[in-house]
């Protein structure tokens, strides 16, 4: 799924790069930054809602009806994330060793 996510924000970026001198009102289209491997949706946007969402790197431009999905794929990396870091606190408390295993955790 990620890398359906970072080859669209790629090509978005080459887009962007192109409207950079353009007024911060005018719009210009990119494509979805959902996960979905099949999407070719295209999104109208203006070059300031560009820049806001490119300000923090873990945003995406999708289409509204992808955002469900997109908010389930993100739901579900917090959640490992979290678990690991339970985990690795667990482990370092108890004075033991980081377990080998967590590292296949994606």
């Amino acid at each position: 799924m990620a890398t359906n996510e970072a080859a669209s924000r790629e090509i978005n970026e080459q887009v962007e790069e192109a409207h950079e001198l353009d007024p911060p009102g005018r719009r210009f289209q990119i494509a979805c930054e959902c996960a979905l491997t099949t999407c070719g949706r295209v999104i109208t946007i203006t070059v300031d809602e560009y820049r806001h969402v490119r300000m923090d790197p873990r945003q995406f431009a999708v289409v509204p009806e992808h955002f469900p999905q997109m908010l389930s794929v993100e739901t579900a990396r917090w959640a490992v994330d979290a678990a690991r870091r339970v985990v690795e606190e667990f482990h370092q408390r108890a004075g033991r060793e980081r377990p080998d295993w967590l590292d296949w955790v994606a």
